[in-house]
């Protein structure tokens, strides 16, 4: 099989990398070292895309490496002298000027998003205490929700001048580094942005669905208070609209939405909050009652250019502190692991969880149900202190 450019360029990243921890470039093999392991009675031949051994034997697989390799290449080596570069994630190719001319399609459109992802929200916000953005990875991509996208139809859409078109909008999640999985992602509040078109883009909180509304409305008043208060604080060109997914034939979750009256952030009073709740509480109903109709909320929505993103994101701060980063019993957890001598890392063995578990209880006096510590262990393997312990 002939091997890629990519696959090759890999390689040439994988020697740098080796020259820089001090290997000596002219012991570094590439595809020329093969190795015979023994794992738990089995015996496996590998040839290891990049080598090094004048000082620690150091195995670096590039593009697909499969994650039943893993424990088997690091009983060999020692965990921290394995290393996988996977391929980058690329949707599509595309020009300036189709952009600015509206010419992506669909694939086109998801790399222009997640190179706005990685350029407007990413980079600038990886650092920050609050917003606490994930990486978009091979591995983390499903999370990101990019890839999931279908027709739909969209009564009284909120941009444009037409009253009702068919969508096929490239939506794409903004994960915080704790999310572990696009199912958890779902059920709960949360928030991304879409393109339409050009450089347009929206980012929007929203909610869809039963599970994420209802756990909307059982808020305390005190904290829907504040978001009535952090709305309101919104430059103009935000909006908060309500409304209502139906379908007739597809049994699954519902596509098609029909939208009320957008209302401008800095002009919300109580009254229309107390309607668009009670709205959502009179879908939900409907739809346990087997209506095919279910609650739909865009809290808050703005559309802006691609290039405008990052002073958008920032008028978000307060609004998302108050209402996606809720300190949950995991969140206390992973925060104490992390006070542990060598976190990193039994978090990078699961096999150690049980006893990093039992440690844990020792040190904080505290029982903890096996399943909520293993959850938190797997939140913290999304923690950028530990993302950047294994890149080391």
């Amino acid at each position: 099989m002939v091997e890629s450019l990519e696959h090759k360029k890999l390689k040439q990243k994988a020697v740098s990398l080796l020259i820089d921890k001090g290997y000596e470039e002219d012991k570094i093999l590439i595809d020329k070292k093969w190795v015979n392991i023994e794992y738990h009675g089995h015996f496996y031949k590998f040839r290891i895309d990049v080598f090094a051994s004048n000082s620690h034997e150091f195995a670096i697989e590039c593009g697909n490496f499969p994650k039943w390799k893993h424990p088997i290449y690091e009983q060999q080596f020692g965990r921290e002298y394995v290393l996988h570069i996977p391929h980058s994630v690329n949707f599509g190719k595309y020009k300036i000027s189709d952009v600015e001319e509206g010419l992506l399609n669909k694939q086109q459109a998801k790399q222009f998003l997640l190179d706005t992802y990685l350029d407007q929200v990413y980079k600038p916000f990886k650092e920050d205490p609050i917003f606490d953005f994930q990486e978009f990875t091979e591995t983390s991509r499903g999370i990101f929700d990019i890839d999931n996208h279908r027709t739909f139809k969209e009564v009284n859409p909120d941009y444009g001048d037409k009253n009702e078109v068919i969508g096929k909008d490239i939506w794409m999640n903004f994960p915080d580094s704790s999310t572990i999985s696009k199912s958890e992602y779902r059920k709960n509040i949360h928030w991304g942005m879409i393109y339409y078109f050009k450089d347009i883009i929206s980012i929007v909180i929203f909610f869809s669905g039963v599970e994420p509304c209802q756990k909307f409305l059982d808020l305390s008043p005190e904290v829907h208070s504040k978001i009535v208060d952090a709305l309101k604080k919104l430059p103009g060109d935000f909006f908060v609209r309500d409304g209502f997914s139906f379908w007739d034939k597809n049994p699954v979750q519902p596509l098609d939405k029909e939208w009320n009256v957008p209302i401008p952030c800095d002009q919300l009073d109580i009254e229309q909050y107390e309607d668009v709740l009670e709205n959502l509480k009179n879908l939900i109903e409907l739809q346990k009652n087997h209506n095919k109709v279910g609650p739909v909320l865009n809290l808050c929505k703005v559309f802006c250019h691609a290039n405008e993103i990052s002073e958008y994101i920032e008028e978000f701060r307060e609004l998302y502190s108050i209402l996606l980063k809720p300190n949950t019993v995991y969140d206390t957890i992973s925060r104490n692991i992390k006070e542990m001598v060598s976190w990193e890392y039994y978090i990078s063995n699961s096999r150690e969880w049980d006893f990093l578990c039992k440690e844990y209880e020792e040190k904080y006096n505290n029982q903890v149900e096996p399943q909520t510590f293993k959850k938190a262990c797997k939140k913290l393997r999304y923690d950028p202190d530990f993302i950047k312990y294994m890149k080391e």
